[in-house]
């Protein structure tokens, strides 16, 4: 099998990119295929937030321009890796880092050293809906088909509806969906139980293991956290 090398990346800030960053790398950490991390989000940095993942930031960015030394040195951190690696972008930075991995064709360059690109990106309900599907289709063409696409329906900012058309009867989905690896459904939260657990593992930077085997957190706030994670590790296993 392929190693893969995992780029979180949408222009809209906000959506939960790091996040998601953080939920690749702990399910590939679990299945024990995970290598490293690193943030190339030079503004700010969450996915260096959660210790236990050891997220490398990566200064992507010099005076405003692509810092391309550095990442010349990401693309080869990530070849000389013997396992899967997660990189997470920003809004700040995701133009630059789009071009570059584009106009230097990395999905070709990975591949011919046995790693497959996945280009994980995040689309939401809510106000930015819109703005995210769009980001979507652009990174489609961008990427696909040398990268394999993965999608995440981050529906924590409501239902992932767009002029009342649920996320798979779009006109994007369905022209796309060839090109399209997965989805991965991120379903709005009750907000009296399980989405304050969820809020307090984040603030206090753990992972799902940590939270387990942490004593700020009792029982049910373990049992409810546990319940979030195998949902979503239940999709992972099919895309990743």
């Amino acid at each position: 099998m392929l190693r893969s090398a995992h780029f979180v990346l949408q222009g809209k800030g906000g959506v939960g990119k790091s996040f998601v960053a953080s939920l690749i790398a702990q399910y590939l950490a679990d299945q024990g295929r995970l290598q490293g991390c690193f943030d190339t989000d030079p503004v700010n940095g969450s996915f260096q937030t959660i210790l236990a993942l050891a997220a490398e930031p990566v200064e992507l960015l010099t005076k405003n321009a692509l810092n391309v030394k550095g990442v010349d040195h990401l693309i080869q951190s990530i070849v000389d890796a013997t396992l899967d690696v997660v990189v997470d972008n920003g809004a700040a930075s995701f133009l630059p880092l789009s071009r570059y991995l584009v106009e230097n064709d990395i999905a070709s360059v990975l591949r011919q050293h046995g790693v497959s690109m996945v280009v994980h990106t995040v689309v939401t309900g809510g106000a930015n809906g819109m703005d995210t599907l769009k980001g979507l289709e652009a990174l489609i063409k961008a990427f696909a088909p040398g990268a394999q696409v993965v999608v995440w329906v981050n529906e924590f900012f409501g239902p992932a509806r767009y002029k009342g058309t649920d996320f798979e009867q779009t006109a994007i989905y369905q022209e796309n969906r060839s090109q399209i690896r997965g989805l991965v459904y991120l379903r709005q939260l009750d907000p009296e139980m399980f989405a304050p657990n969820l809020a307090d593992m984040l603030d206090r930077g753990m992972t799902f293991a940590e939270a387990d085997k942490s004593d700020d957190f009792m029982l049910m706030e373990k049992s409810r956290l546990f319940r979030i994670k195998e949902n979503i590790w239940q999709q992972l296993v099919t895309v990743l």
